[in-house]
């Protein structure tokens, strides 16, 4: 049986996700 791990979410994602929320709430 293999188990498969999903990649950590990347800090930049993050980061960029928040400035477009950011941007839009202006």
């Amino acid at each position: 049986t293999e188990t498969t791990t999903p990649p950590p979410p990347t800090p930049t994602t993050a980061t960029a996700t928040v400035a477009v929320l950011a941007s839009d709430n202006r």
